[in-house]
């Protein structure tokens, strides 16, 4: 007769199979997304699918956007005109947009399904887009006919100033899919302060001069801020309070680029030397990238190719897949390179999994 499967073993049995659920829900991977055969390339923006868009340098010194998706990155210089161009935002139904450049005038462009339309301005020459939600709704920067660029929402074929906090400059970068955008807007002493445009009003949320670079659905916003000290430090904004996050222990300064649903943050961390390196933050800690994912680096002396760090960490899907730039070692020389960092979990996850393997083993000494 076999023996009798007792609660205490069942749940043994469960709390080994998530664990091993969650190994393999978590496992990571580092991709370089490449140059197209030019000489750099940075990640802008990854949705929930894991499409991708960003910016190349051609091997003739020029700037142009790509899409990435499944290993395939495509030039999209062509179709969306100009010299230059540059791809800023995608949502999840592959809309993209950015900027186009020919004879030093930007256009604000949104690219979708393989045709391209552009955004005037206010009056002005320039427009460019940074930001677009699920919705198809666009917000960036447009100029004025006095040659200032204030933050604009576009939406239904309208476009709309956003207006400033009493100075005359003032830009959007992301909009969230309630329509909530954050951006920055100048006082009237001509201080940039970091802005949530909402409901029509322009709401000041830093003291110092600061900017607001990714607003989440729950409404957290995170961007930078110069403390009275000087130095710039990533915060996060949150039931109508600002929140210095502070700077990762040996580094002068911080930025905080993006925060997806869950509330992970990714930015940069830096030193007064120019040295940056890219940051997860969650759970009150910041994490290195190098150091949470340093097996999957190379150590940059030998022909073996692949990332020596992550410097930059521009965008987290909800997915926790990271985008951004590093250092690419080819085996002879470096190149500052796209990476795409997939299947990051959140912090508590690991203690999560430790605290189920600690359970499984007291029920087993228990039972023998």
């Amino acid at each position: 007769m076999g023996r009798k499967l007792t609660l205490p073993t069942l749940l043994v049995g469960v709390l080994i199979i998530s664990f091993l659920g969650s190994l393999a829900l978590h496992a990571q991977q580092l991709t370089s997304l490449g140059t197209f055969g030019g000489t750099k390339s940075s990640a802008s923006d990854i949705n929930d699918l894991g499409q991708i868009v960003g910016t190349y340098t051609t091997s003739g010194g020029q700037a142009h956007a790509f899409y990435y998706e499944n290993g395939s990155m495509t030039d999209l210089n062509t179709s969306v005109g100009g010299v230059s161009s540059s791809a800023n935002a995608i949502n999840k139904w592959g809309q993209i947009v950015g900027a186009s450049t020919t004879g030093g005038v930007n256009r604000a462009f949104i690219y979708s399904g393989g045709s391209v339309s552009y955004i005037n301005t206010f009056g002005g020459t320039h427009s460019t887009a940074y930001g677009i939600n699920d919705a198809g709704q666009v917000v960036g920067a447009a100029s004025t006919s006095s040659g200032n660029p204030n933050a604009f929402l576009y939406s239904g074929g309208t476009l709309t100033n956003l207006g400033t906090l009493g100075g005359n400059i003032s830009s959007a970068f992301h909009i969230n899919s309630g329509g909530q955008i954050a951006g920055y807007a100048t006082v009237n002493i001509g201080v940039v302060h970091a802005a949530l445009f909402s409901g029509g009003q322009v709401t000041n949320l830093s003291a110092y001069s600061s900017s607001a670079l990714s607003i989440n659905d729950a409404g957290q916003i995170v961007g930078s801020t110069v403390l009275a000290s000087g130095k710039m430090h990533a915060f996060l904004y949150a039931n109508e309070t600002l929140t210095d996050l502070g700077i990762s222990s040996g580094y002068d300064s911080s930025r905080a680029n993006d925060i997806n649903d869950a509330g992970l943050i990714v930015g940069e961390s830096r030193m007064d030397t120019g040295l940056a390196r890219a940051f997860l933050y969650a759970n009150g800690t910041f994490s290195e990238l190098n150091s949470l994912y340093s097996s999957l680096l190379v150590s940059g002396t030998d022909s073996e190719e692949g990332f020596i760090s992550l410097d930059f960490a521009t965008a987290i899907n909800n997915a926790g897949d990271i985008v951004g730039q590093g250092t690419y070692w080819d085996g002879t020389q470096t190149f500052s390179q796209a990476f795409m960092l997939q299947g990051v979990p959140e912090p508590s996850t690991f203690a999560m999994m430790g605290v189920g393997l600690l359970l499984a083993g007291a029920v087993l000494r228990r039972r023998n």
